[in-house]
Order: structure tokens, then C-alpha cells, then sequence
């Protein structure tokens, strides 16, 4: 995946991440993007919010329960 601006609606998310990190690389570290590791076991505890009318919704449920199938 790229962080270039590809002019849809991920733009917006692309654009957030490139003011956290420094290098385009990191957004694959498991503490910048916790939801494209392969094992979540050692990440800290997380609370996880989900708005019915969020368009990531179904991505934070996702990740919900792969944080508690990881214990």
C-alpha cells in the first residue's frame, strides 16, 4: 500500500497517518498500525469504540476480535 494521495476516500486517512510517522515504512510497525500485524499479542490493552454509522465500523470490529481471539 502507498500513502500518495490516489483520490478516494482513504485520501483523508493517508494524509493522518503521514503527520504520525516519519517514514512511509513504518506504517506497517505493529505500535503505528496495530491492525496489519500478524500477532497482536504483545500490544497493550486497547479500547475500542464503534460508531453504528462510521464507515470503518466493520475494520474496528475486525480488529476487535482479533485483539480478543490474541488473548
Amino acid at each position: 500500500g502507498t500513502l500518495e494521495r490516489q483520490n478516494d476516500a482513504a485520501d483523508f486517512n493517508r494524509w493522518q497517518a503521514l503527520q504520525y510517522i516519519s517514514d512511509p515504512k513504518d506504517v506497517y510497525d505493529p505500535y503505528v498500525s496495530p491492525t496489519v500485524a500478524k500477532d497482536l499479542t504483545r500490544l497493550p490493552p486497547a479500547l475500542i469504540i464503534l460508531a453504528e454509522k462510521d464507515p470503518l465500523r466493520e475494520d474496528g470490529q475486525i480488529f476487535a476480535d482479533r485483539l480478543l481471539a490474541a488473548g
